[in-house]
C-alpha cells in the first residue's frame, strides 16, 4: 500500500487531529496541569534571564503607541468603571490612616499651609508628589518628584521600627 500523505506529513497530522478530536481533548485534559506548571516554569526563567531586553522592548513599544496605549486604557477605564470605583471604596476602607494623612496633606496644600518644593533626590520641579514616611505624621513629607517616588517605593525597605531607607546614588535614612 502506498503512503499518500508522503511529504505532506503536516495536512496527515492536521486531518488526523481532525478525526480524532475527543482523542486528543482528553489528552490534552490529562496533561493541562503539567503544562500550565511548566509554562510558568520556563516563562519565569525566561523574564529573568532577558528581563533587561524585554522591559527595553516594553518601553519602546509604549512610547511608539502612546496614543493607542491611552485609547485602550481609557476604553477599560469605562468598561470597568463601576468595579475600578469599588476597588477605590475598598482601599480607602482598609487603609484609614493613609486616607487621612493624604487627605490632610491636600487640605494644607489647598489652603496654604504647605507649598511644593523640588524633589528632594534629583531636584526636579516637574510631577512633584508627597511622600509619608510616617502616616502618624501626616504633615511630616518628604518631596519628591514622580520617577523618584516609584524608585522610593521600589527599594524601600520598611523596618520593624517605621524607618525607611531609600537607596539611589546616596543614602538617606528617614526618622
Amino acid at each position: 500500500m502506498e503512503y499518500k500523505y508522503k511529504g505532506r506529513e503536516k495536512e496527515y497530522f492536521k486531518e488526523y487531529r481532525k478525526n480524532n478530536k475527543e482523542k486528543f481533548k482528553k489528552y490534552r485534559e490529562a496533561k493541562k496541569e503539567y503544562y500550565e506548571e511548566y509554562q510558568k516554569k520556563y516563562q519565569k526563567k525566561y523574564y529573568q534571564e532577558n528581563k533587561n531586553k524585554l522591559n527595553k522592548q516594553a518601553r519602546q513599544y509604549q512610547s511608539k503607541n502612546k496614543e493607542k496605549i491611552r485609547k485602550q486604557h481609557r476604553e477599560y477605564y469605562l468598561k470597568n468603571k463601576k468595579r475600578k470605583y469599588e476597588q477605590s471604596r475598598r482601599w480607602v476602607l482598609d487603609n484609614p490612616q493613609k486616607t487621612l494623612a493624604h487627605r490632610q496633606t491636600y487640605n494644607a496644600i489647598q489652603k496654604g499651609f504647605l507649598v511644593k518644593q523640588s524633589c528632594e533626590i534629583c531636584g526636579s520641579t516637574l510631577n512633584i508628589e508627597a511622600h509619608h514616611p510616617d502616616y502618624n505624621k501626616p504633615l511630616n513629607i518628604i518631596w519628591l518628584c514622580r520617577d523618584c517616588h516609584k524608585l522610593l517605593h521600589k527599594t524601600i525597605k520598611i523596618k520593624k521600627e517605621g524607618n525607611c531607607e531609600f537607596i539611589k546614588s546616596k543614602i538617606i535614612i528617614y526618622k
